[in-house]
């Protein structure tokens, strides 16, 4: 039980990477675009706290993410499966 415990652990490690790249290349592209507004709009902070970054631009980030969270919960069931192959 110990082994499965550690292997869902150091299993999942790259699993949370790839999903951390993408979410942080997205914070990362959002500060920018607001920065880009904040440069051009030197004007009222409500509307730059209002300004939101367009979707469609992180449309392959999201992707990744989605892509990635799936082969996770896949991972999940053959581990769930694996734990009660040993129990029975």
């Amino acid at each position: 039980m110990f082994g499965i415990i550690v292997f869902l652990i150091v299993g999942t490690i790259p699993f949370a990477i790839n999903i951390l790249i993408p979410l942080i290349s997205i914070y990362r592209k959002q500060k920018q675009y607001q920065k880009l507004v904040k440069d051009r709009d030197k004007g009222s902070l409500l509307y730059q706290r209002i300004v939101t970054v367009p979707i469609v631009e992180f449309k392959d980030d999201f992707k990744k993410i989605v892509k990635f969270f799936l082969l996770y919960i896949i991972f999940l069931v053959l581990l769930m499966l694996l734990v009660m192959s040993e129990a029975s």
